[in-house]
């Protein structure tokens, strides 16, 4: 376990980021959940975002909505746009321990490693497309239908590239099992490199 230091304009910090990386349906919002129900953490959900900038401009809510409005975003401000908005807030944060949700492109992955160094570790978490097409379908909050995740799949896969995210990430693990299974995943990751 290793914490950095980092001054944001103010006092310095001992800040420590945890953050999630995967496909949509993969578990990081079910994960980080189990995380903060077990008082490791504070989650930071970076979707807030866009659910900020939705309700800005008069927007409905949708999928559609939110896949448009998050290239158009990327577009004019960067790649990094909400990482950038995401480093901005939690250096307002008092020291502890963040569950970042989530790091969706190279970009804001090197956006945080800039930021907070090797207080960042990212956690990448992985699932069929059978296994998260039926979690996603369920989900209370913002489902989406098979058709719709392989939409979302094919952009963060080809223009976002979250496969190298996924890829070197820091640790790894597939969630194709229950929710005891992953709490147990997610006690031995808390562990070896949590706050």
């Amino acid at each position: 376990m290793h914490s950095e230091h980092r001054a944001f304009g103010r006092a310095e910090l001992t800040i420590r980021i945890l953050a999630f990386a995967g496909l949509s349906g993969a578990g990081k919002s079910t994960a980080i959940a189990q995380l903060v129900a077990a008082g490791a953490g504070t989650n930071y959900y970076v979707g807030d975002f866009l659910t900020r900038e939705i309700e800005a401009r008069g927007l409905v809510r949708s999928p559609d909505t939110e896949r448009v409005l998050r290239a158009r975003l990327r577009e004019e401000q960067g790649m990094a746009v909400f990482a950038e908005r995401a480093v901005a807030e939690i250096a307002t944060k008092a020291a502890g321990l963040f569950f970042l949700d989530a790091i969706c492109c190279p970009e804001e992955r090197d956006c945080y490693r800039a930021s907070f160094g090797d207080a960042l570790s990212v956690i990448a978490m992985e699932a069929s497309f059978e296994t998260r097409a039926e979690r996603l379908a369920i989900r209370p909050k913002r489902p989406l239908h098979a058709d719709q995740l392989a939409a979302r799949d094919a952009l963060e896969i080809d223009r976002f590239r979250i496969g190298e995210v996924i890829a070197e990430a820091d640790h790894r693990f597939v969630n194709e099992g229950t929710l005891e299974e992953l709490e147990q995943a997610l006690r031995s990751l808390h562990a070896r490199i949590g706050g």
